[in-house]
């Protein structure tokens, strides 16, 4: 959260006089500072409020960067006084003084300083930026500041840096520091690669063994066919801003092809930026794959299996009759401990034969416990919870026969399809994440159709022989295997000039800023930016009056998107002080980085509630008033596409914004 979110919090909740601010890592990121009693009961008042934070490891038994170090004061400054500092060659910058410094000021009084003091680190970074510097190296054990870096200098609207660590848990030592310096170096920064090296380098035989000469990047397209030499010769000429070259290729005078320069450069440009683009897009598409040979299946299988879901019965049916034992599981509200269902787990597989589980199909995203026992937080399908909770219990179990995981609707792969479900789909988002997190202990995704027939069972259990697809839509049509393919640009030119009324939820964040921006540069005439931290948000303010200075009329409001009450008032009077609703962005959201052996239920609600429950009652409030919009905008992410290692909520919300934006 921003500093002066924070604050607002914590007048709010009543802990002002008891914990401080500590450190400001960036516009977004606020370290604060208590005793270990003050933050326990900080945090429940932040758990209430829905607001993402975690804990850091206590290294000291005081609250640093606060009040409470003042005891100790005097016995620091004495133990120091012997300190005899000196100026060093490079000037740093204090982010205990907000100044530079030589070295030479690096007294007791400094130390101490430095121990009690905030720590204002997003100040001495933007400082830093400010002065032209565009590349930072966290000299540390393992990066926790880099996101952070990035994050102020983009704030500040100035070019993304370089940014790297050191060295990292994984890659210590030597190793380590030369990958990273690798890193930066790739990215242009130059280095004395002579003294990284100690002054010389090393020569290294090839291989003796033949290459295989195969390829695994995707083709790149096809060249545009070279033009005439005087087409060359002509965009040579616009690209170098030559007018007399320009005019000997067209046969004009200077005069009427310096006029002419202008408008042919700005098309060349939107040519060349078209064409990258064009490079740049890929999209999901299914491929038909052949049917498997008969498969039959060995070994014992077991599944998983809500209790009361009725979907399993089919499938455990075509197993069965391809050679598989099947061993059922049935899973209840209990078994969202995950303690509970690895003893369940366990005991399961104690019971199955002596070569084992050959694996283990899921169909826990079909539960949904309608009771009160259910630990479900807003936005997190039962469905979802279910499945988190046997991941991490085969983990607990040391179960590693591959998992798969059967889905219903969640994706559209074949013709006549329905649109995906968005539900069902977060468990393919989760489930991507899983496969790179796991890899040896993952068999994949299986969404089939309501009712099995024999060729569909033939070709379910031909996935589950090896079929080499961990991503499968099972169809009567055939078997569909999921793909990553080039998306060309629209060569048709559509443009959209935003008109009335645009709301903008997650607006006062660093990406709400830029789309703000963009809106009103496009002549957007009033703009709607809600988040919760509202104009207590970073650099609200002087945002607003930005936009105003571009000719939009602002309004920056405090809604929780979460909450259906909120947002029903936000457009209620949106609609009153006019003109018109007519486009939607939604960028509320929080980020999670976290393994899915980590991830609690809870987890998954914090990043789901903004993201989902927020786009949800977007299209239901909006569908719901009758708005004729011209856009309805749903910011995702990669992370839904293909996974993200440590991002298991977000994948999983961001698969639902995808599925509920075909549907709309």
């Amino acid at each position: 959260m921003p500093e002066a979110a924070v604050l607002s919090v914590l007048e709010e909740t009543g802990f002002a006089d008891r914990v401080t601010v500590a450190a400001v890592n960036s516009p977004a990121a606020t370290v604060v500072s208590g005793t270990p009693e003050d933050l326990d009961a900080f945090e429940a008042a932040l758990s209430k409020r829905r607001i993402l934070r975690w804990r850091v490891p206590a290294t000291a038994d005081f609250a640093a960067h606060s009040p409470r170090v003042e005891p100790i004061q005097p016995e620091l400054t004495r133990e120091l006084a012997r300190i005899r500092p000196a100026a060093g060659q490079i000037a740093f910058y204090s982010t205990a003084y907000g100044r530079w410094l030589s070295g030479a000021e690096l007294d007791a009084g400094y130390w101490y300083a430095n121990v009690r003091e905030q720590v204002r680190f997003a100040d001495a970074v933007a400082e830093l930026a400010r002065s032209g510097h565009r590349t930072f190296l966290e000299v540390s054990a393992q990066p926790v500041l880099t996101g952070s870096i990035t994050e102020t200098v983009q704030e500040a609207d100035l070019p993304t840096p370089v940014v790297s660590g050191t060295v990292t848990r994984e890659a210590a030592g030597g190793a380590g520091l030369l990958a990273s310096f690798a890193g930066v170096h790739v990215q242009g920064v130059v280095l004395d690669w002579r003294a990284v090296l100690g002054g010389r380098g090393t020569r290294v035989d090839l291989p003796t063994y033949a290459f295989q000469h195969r390829r695994f990047w995707l083709k790149p397209l096809a060249e545009t066919a070279v033009g005439s030499t005087e087409d060359n010769e002509l965009w040579s000429a616009v690209e170098d801003g030559d007018v007399s070259r320009l005019a000997d290729a067209l046969a004009l005078d200077a005069g009427r092809a310096g006029d002419l320069l202008p408008a042919l450069a700005s098309w060349r440009r939107r040519e060349r930026a078209d064409s990258a683009a064009t490079d740049w897009r890929y999209r999901i598409t299914w491929s038909a794959v052949p049917d498997p040979d008969a498969a039959v299946l060995a070994g014992t299988w077991l599944a998983v299996v809500p209790a009361g879901s009725g979907h399993a019965d089919e499938q455990i049916n075509a197993l069965r009759s391809r050679g598989a034992e099947v061993s059922v599981l049935e899973i209840g509200p209990d078994d969202l401990e995950r303690g509970h269902l690895a003893a369940r787990l366990t005991a399961a597989v104690a019971q199955a034969d002596a070569a084992g589980i050959a694996g283990v199909l899921s169909f826990a995203s079909f539960a949904s416990f309608n009771n009160e026992q259910t630990p479900g937080p807003d936005g997190v399908p039962t469905g979802l919870a279910a499945t988190l909770t046997l991941v991490q219990a085969l983990g607990d179990a040391d179960i590693t026969a591959p998992l798969w995981t059967i889905t219903q609707g969640a994706v559209s792969a074949a013709a006549g399809d329905p649109v995906a479900d968005p539900f069902q789909a977060q468990t393919w988002g989760l489930g991507r994440v899983v496969g790179l997190e796991a890899p040896e202990r993952w068999g994949g995704l299986i969404d089939l159709p309501a009712h099995l027939d024999d060729r569909i069972a033939a070709r379910l259990c031909g996935v589950l022989a090896g079929l080499g697809e961990d991503q499968v839509a099972v169809r009567e049509s055939g078997l569909f295997a999921r793909r990553l393919a080039r998306a060309p640009h629209n060569t048709v030119k559509r443009t959209w000039t935003p008109s009335g009324t645009v709301l903008v939820t997650g607006g006062t964040g660093a990406l709400g800023r830029h789309v703000a921006r963009w809106l009103a540069a496009r002549g957007a005439e009033r703009i709607v930016l809600a988040s919760r931290s509202g104009t207590t948000a970073f650099s609200a303010a002087a945002l607003a009056t930005e936009l105003a200075a571009a000719g939009a009329s602002t309004e920056i409001a405090i809604c929780d998107v979460t909450r259906r009450s909120e947002l029903a008032a936000l457009l209620d009077r949106t609609a009153v002080a006019g003109p018109p609703l007519t486009a939607v962005f939604h960028l509320a959201g929080v980020s999670q980085t976290t393994q899915v052996a980590d991830t609690t239920v809870a987890d998954l609600a914090e990043v789901a509630a903004a993201k989902t429950v927020g786009a949800r009652l977007l299209d239901e409030l909006t569908t719901g008033l009758g708005l004729d919009l011209q856009a309805f905008v749903l910011f995702s992410s990669a992370a839904a596409t293909w996974g993200g290692a440590q991002q298991p909520g977000f994948a999983a919300a961001n698969a639902h914004l995808d599925a509920l934006a075909e549907a709309r």
